[in-house]
């Protein structure tokens, strides 16, 4: 199997899937819905994914680093969402911030080399879902499956805003 087209099949497939639920969210309101009180909402998760995509990227390219000031604050682990739409930036603002990490992340994917793709794991806490991956190449389909998380929890958004499943 050739590692980058299936790096890449992944992560477009994860992004569609995302872009379809992201496409049933017509109204302002829609992006701050939460169906349970401690559950994610969809404007928090694009500008999660988009640091995520970030963080993914500067494994391989530090240089691409790029996260607005604010945004792990409102976005990274362990942050809460908040209900209102005037705690965040303009939702085209932080969906256009998620188009471009992903665009980078693919760019850096393009570029990387065998040898980087196959360079071990740097130390981490155990606990972490990228611990026992083979190699430092896995952060790509990692990627795609941290996104498919996240797209299931947007379909459960979807949902309770009485949308019907994706096809």
């Amino acid at each position: 199997m050739d590692f980058k087209p299936h790096a890449r099949h992944l992560l477009d497939t994860a992004r569609q899937y995302t872009l379809k639920q992201l496409a049933q969210l017509t109204q302002p309101e829609d992006w701050v819905y939460r169906p349970t009180p401690n559950a994610n909402h969809a404007l928090w998760m694009v500008g999660h994914l988009a640091i995520a995509d970030n963080r993914f990227a500067t494994r391989f390219r530090e240089a691409t680093h790029n996260v607005p000031d604010g945004y792990e604050a409102m976005f990274w682990i362990g942050t809460e969402c908040q209900s209102s739409l005037d705690a965040y930036p303009a939702v085209d603002e932080v969906r256009a911030y998620m188009d471009e990490r992903r665009e980078n992340l693919l760019r850096v994917l393009d570029e990387v080399t065998e040898e980087e793709i196959a360079a071990p794991l740097p130390a981490m806490d155990p606990a972490s879902p990228m611990a026992t991956a083979p190699n430092l190449g896995h952060y790509f389909f990692y990627g795609a499956a941290h996104e498919m998380i996240h797209a299931g929890q947007l379909s459960v958004c979807c949902r309770g805003l009485g949308h019907a499943p994706l096809r």
